[in-house]
């Protein structure tokens, strides 16, 4: 192979625009105009999708923070309700321990249960 061949083939394998500036020739204006063009759309696309993942990210975790306040407060309720019902009962087990109600007068002491549920609203929701 030639020193001619080698520097052509050598020429063929790298960007066409180095073989203008080993040449000394000017950059055709198509390359000069485009080039920059390119350039600003590919950072304006960059920084756009960016700044939408980030703010798509801070809407995310916004709405997940609102989604456990909520769920804790929901918990909350639910437990302050469950556990009043035996502070409200816990006179009737002093009743009872002291012998004011008959356990053993089953219906007595059921109709009288019933009546305080419907008095104190004690059913679960």
């Amino acid at each position: 192979m030639s020193n001619n061949q080698a520097c052509h083939q050598k020429t063929l394998s790298e960007p066409y625009w180095i073989h203008y500036l080993r040449k000394g020739k000017a950059f055709p204006l198509q390359i000069v105009l485009v080039v920059p063009f390119l350039i600003q759309i590919f950072g304006a696309v960059s920084l756009v999708g960016y700044l939408s993942f980030k703010n798509g990210q801070r809407a995310v975790n916004d709405l997940a923070g609102q989604l456990i306040d909520r769920t804790t407060e929901v918990v909350d309720e639910h437990l302050k309700s469950y556990l009043s019902i035996p502070q409200t009962l816990n006179p009737y087990a002093d009743a009872i321990h002291r012998g004011i109600l008959d356990v053993r007068d089953r219906q007595t002491l059921g109709k009288y249960f019933w009546d305080q549920m419907q008095a104190y609203n004690l059913t679960y929701n």
